[in-house]
């Protein structure tokens, strides 16, 4: 059988993020309101939506609230909000 059971806390999105979000968190808790970070798809090696994906749920882990500028399709930038 292919199923697997999942609690409660899983299926109301609140399970752990995956370690490329937890890398994400680090990242972004060490950033100052009016900083922002940059990378590419060739970079991260996923797409571009799943990059903002990571970042949005990174953020909201880290309780920082970040923006998206606007960049070339293959990168990603954001900057952090001040709170």
């Amino acid at each position: 059988m292919a199923l697997a059971k999942l609690t409660r806390q899983q299926l109301t999105g609140n399970h752990r993020p995956s370690t490329a979000t937890n890398e994400y968190v680090k990242f972004i808790r060490n950033l100052k309101p009016g900083e922002g970070g940059r990378t590419t798809v060739e970079e991260e090696k996923v797409s571009r939506q799943t990059i903002k994906a990571r970042l949005k749920k990174a953020s909201e882990v880290a309780g920082v609230p970040i923006k998206f500028r606007r960049a070339p399709e293959n990168e990603v930038i954001f900057e952090v909000l001040g709170q």
